[in-house]
């Protein structure tokens, strides 16, 4: 099956409770769960060896796979996986006595336990970072990240590296903790970068494998940003993009979901917050030419036209500088043959209504009529009252 933006999340889990649970927060399709942004990143997970780990609180470690254990649950179905690994060579470099610790995990399907005791083979050396509790005196990981040496990274610094990076946090719900949606979007720009539609003639993700990923806590590698660009152009043009030092999109993409440091995850915001902005501004400019094709009334302001002149020269006070300048740019887009298009601010009694005023004399000079629209009666009547107070010394006609 071919992903694109436009694929639903239903087609892609099997898991319905966790579609459910991420309709409720609005994202159905691929393009709304990769544009479920997190809000911020959590600080660096410590690498410490087993001996220093305070128990309630989340580390990352080095260790080997001594022995593995696989047991159906009695009560429900299910399996249960243990595995007892010890950080010997990791404890040694930290200079304290090497410690031993379970890794559990749970599942209902029997071939993802088979999966993953393939991969914790007895032997194994891997990376495991997690939350640790204490149980049958031993300290337990519990559904922890794994990466297994030689299979998953080259180096145990390189796992240690990558397990121990902040991690993003996204606005959850009682149905779906920020941790699952994490995996789940994880899971989703995998399968979008190795789609056979993104990249040609890559094999299609197989819906069963997807789901095994969202499992265990998304897929083990690291998603590709250049695969990944080929289902996801960018939207700033090249030049423009580097010249402003800004990532491609599907690159801020990766690193909002999976940043390397805080650093990345600051640039991936100041990317897309520019492209935004750039999206915004690029609309903005289209519909003002759009506007000017449009046919207007020009109102010129020359010998013959000098109402508002006048207007100014009768007000019993002298306008200020920034009043000036308001009035004349308004002036040179009213002389113009198309829509004028400005937004006139300023706070209380700063004097807009004088600049007003003086834009309405000058459709009113070229033969044409103006109209105040207020919001309510009240400020309509004193309008009404202001104005009329301006113009009785001005001789219209």
């Amino acid at each position: 099956m071919s992903i694109s933006l436009d694929t639903t999340v239903s087609s892609l889990m099997t898991n319905r409770r966790r579609v459910g649970a991420l309709k409720s927060l609005g994202v159905l399709t691929v393009h709304d769960a990769i544009t479920y942004y997190p809000f911020r990143v959590t600080d660096p997970v410590p690498l410490l060896p087993l001996r220093s780990i305070t128990v309630g609180t989340a580390a990352a470690f080095a260790g080997v796979v001594r022995e593995l254990r696989v047991r159906p649950l009695a009560a429900r179905r299910g399996y249960r996986l243990e595995a007892l690994v010890d950080d010997t060579e990791f404890a040694l470099e930290h200079s304290v006595r090497p410690s031993s610790a379970s890794l559990v995990f749970f599942s209902y399907k029997k071939h993802f336990v088979d999966w993953l005791s393939s991969r914790l083979g007895q032997g194994s050396s891997i990376v495991v970072q997690g939350e640790s509790s204490f149980f049958n005196d031993r300290l337990q990981f519990t559904h922890p990240e794994t990466l297994v040496i030689g299979k998953d990274v080259s180096t145990a610094d390189e796992g240690l590296a990558r397990v121990s990076r902040p991690r993003p946090v996204y606005h959850a719900n009682s149905r779906i903790s920020s941790e699952h949606i994490h995996e789940s979007i994880l899971t989703m720009l995998q399968a979008l970068a190795e789609s056979d539609e993104t990249v040609g003639t890559s094999p299609s993700p197989n819906p069963d494998a997807l789901a095994d990923a969202d499992e265990r806590g998304g897929d083990d590698r690291k998603v590709s940003a250049e695969e990944l660009g080929r289902a996801i152009p960018d939207i700033v043009p090249e030049d423009i993009r580097l010249s402003n030092g800004a990532m491609h999109r599907a690159e801020a993409i990766v690193a909002m979901h999976e940043p390397t440091d805080a650093k990345e995850f600051a640039k991936a915001i100041a990317t897309l917050r520019y492209e935004e902005a750039f999206i915004s501004q690029t609309a903005l400019l289209r519909s003002r030419e759009g506007v000017r094709a449009t046919p207007g009334y020009a109102c010129p302001v020359d010998e013959e036209h000098r109402l508002p002149e006048d207007f100014v020269a009768s007000l019993p006070f002298d306008l200020t500088a920034g009043q000036h300048e308001v009035i004349d740019a308004i002036q040179k887009d009213m002389a113009k043959p198309y829509p004028m298009q400005r937004l006139l601010q300023g706070e209380v009694g700063s004097g807009k209504t004088v600049v007003c005023v003086a834009a309405m004399l000058q459709a009113v000079d070229s033969g044409n009529q103006a109209v105040l629209v207020a919001p309510t009666q009240v400020l309509a009547e004193q309008h009404y009252q202001t104005i009329s107070d301006m113009v009785q010394k001005l001789s219209v006609g």
